[in-house]
C-alpha cells in the first residue's frame, strides 16, 4: 500500500530525473522484455550503457502487460512505467525472438559486449490426465484476455489450483 501511494504520488506530482553517469561506449543487448530486463535496462542506461531490449512481443512489459488482469495492474500505469525507461535513451526492438531472428553470435557481431538473458518463466507444467488437450493453460488465458481474444467457452468451467492465476 506504501510503494502504491508513492508512486500514484509520483505520478501526480512528477518525480525527478534519474542521475545518469557519462556514457561508457559499451553496448549491452538484453533478451527481453519483461521486469528483469527492463530493470537491467534501466540500470545499465543510468550507469553509462547503451541498453537494447530485443522483445518477441509488440509492447514491452512481458507478464506484467500480458498475464496480470487490468483490475489487478492497470495497463496504463505498465505502460506509464515502461515508457519511462525507454525515455531513458533504452532502445527497444520489438517483434524479435531469441534463437528465431537472432542468436548470440549475431549479437556479438553487431558490436555488443555483453548479453542479459531475461526472457522469463513462460512455460507451464502440462497437466498429466485424461482430457488435457481440452484444457487452456492460465497464461495463455490470460494472455488471450488481456489482448481481447478471449477463448470461447462452456457455461460450466473447471479452474485447477487455487494460486494467482486461478483466481
Amino acid at each position: 500500500a506504501l510503494k502504491r501511494f508513492v508512486a500514484d504520488w509520483a505520478l501526480m506530482h512528477g518525480e525527478p530525473e534519474p542521475e545518469r553517469r557519462p556514457f561508457t561506449g559499451k553496448r549491452v543487448a538484453i533478451i527481453g522484455g519483461g521486469p528483469a530486463g527492463l530493470s537491467a535496462a534501466y540500470y545499465l542506461t543510468l550507469q553509462g550503457h547503451e541498453a537494447t531490449i530485443f522483445e518477441a512481443e509488440e509492447e514491452a512489459g512481458g507478464m506484467l502487460r500480458w498475464a496480470i488482469p487490468n483490475f489487478r495492474l492497470p495497463q496504463e500505469i505498465v505502460k506509464r512505467e515502461v515508457q519511462g525507461i525507454i525515455n531513458l535513451g533504452v532502445r527497444v526492438k520489438y517483434g524479435k525472438r531469441w534463437g528465431k531472428d537472432f542468436n548470440l553470435k549475431w549479437l556479438f557481431d553487431q558490436g555488443y559486449e555483453a548479453v542479459f538473458l531475461g526472457v522469463g518463466a513462460t512455460r507451464e507444467r502440462v497437466l498429466e490426465v485424461e482430457g488435457r488437450e481440452e484444457a487452456i493453460p492460465a497464461l495463455k488465458f490470460l494472455k488471450m484476455v488481456n489482448k481481447g481474444e478471449a477463448p470461447r467457452i462452456g457455461e460450466r468451467v473447471l479452474v485447477i489450483g487455487g494460486g494467482d492465476a486461478a483466481i
